[in-house]
């Protein structure tokens, strides 16, 4: 089980970095958030691509 939850962390990893460069602690963390079950909260100025992440994750987890 814990293998699968790897896999699956590591090829979101993938596909957002093909999209999104530099926000590797972000995915990181919203991966997290994901996984447990908990929320997080994108904090940033104007132009910071938080709405392409998310858009970019939300497709990679097929929601």
């Amino acid at each position: 089980m814990i293998a699968t939850k790897i896999h699956f962390v590591s090829a979101v990893r993938e596909r957002v970095a093909e999209v999104v460069v530099g926000q590797d602690v972000v995915v990181e963390r919203m991966m997290i958030a994901l996984l447990t079950g908990g929320h997080l909260l994108l904090l940033g100025v104007p132009g910071t691509a938080k709405t392409l992440l998310v858009n970019t994750v939300a497709k990679a987890v097929d929601l």
